[in-house]
């Protein structure tokens, strides 16, 4: 089942769209032309194309949403193999009446429009991959990303110190991340989960 709720607000056109039980937060950034189609990478959100997306608007149709996981989208305890991701999208693209689209994917997101591109070519205009191969990830990557999100001194009191914390770690984190914080009772904790992209991760670790 897929069911649309829109709300217009800010710089963009949000939309919830509920796909097989799952709810998508789909970005609409504007612009005229040939839809494209957006997909970030592992911890990311749709918001964090901004920049990029600004420039596409003036030939293009711009759109992204959150992938499962991620974002506001649900985080469902499962299913986060590759046929999910590939539902998801093309349920977003039946649901907003695109029956081709360019897309673009970083990471994760080159990942699931690249299987996307092969199973569905018919759906596809073009194809730009960034950050991604072929090979399948090693099942130890697992544990380094379970080490790494340990580490994370959480939750920032500030995000003057969320943003110090993440430019000691590599200077480009520091505005990457700050889209990806929310502020709780007790602080700023990031707005995925951490068990969640943890499975994403395992997901791309397993044949599909």
């Amino acid at each position: 089942m897929i069911r649309v709720l829109t709300a217009l607000g800010g710089y963009v056109n949000h939309q919830t769209v509920v796909c097989h039980g799952v709810s998508l937060n789909v970005v609409d950034f504007g612009g005229t032309g040939e839809p494209i189609i957006l997909l970030h990478g592992a911890m990311s959100r749709a918001a964090n194309w901004f920049d990029v997306a600004q420039w596409l608007k003036e030939r293009f149709h711009v759109i992204a949403f959150d992938q499962r996981g991620h974002g506001r989208s649900d985080k469902p305890a499962t299913g986060y193999m590759r046929d999910d991701f590939v539902q998801d999208l093309i349920g977003v693209m039946d649901q907003l009446g695109i029956r081709r689209a360019h897309l673009i994917g970083h990471s994760l997101g080159g990942l699931n429009a690249w299987v996307t591109a092969a199973l569905y070519p018919e759906r596809v205009e073009s194809l730009i991959i960034e950050d991604m191969g072929a090979e399948t990830w090693p099942a130890e990557k697992i544990e380094q990303w379970r080490i790494w999100f340990d580490s994370w001194p959480l939750p920032f009191p500030c995000l003057k110190e969320a943003r110090r914390y993440f430019a000691s770690l590599r200077h480009a984190f520091a505005d990457h991340f700050m889209e990806l914080l929310e502020e709780r009772e007790s602080g700023y904790w990031p707005i995925f989960s951490f068990e969640m992209v943890l499975e994403v991760v395992r997901g791309i670790a397993m044949k599909s």
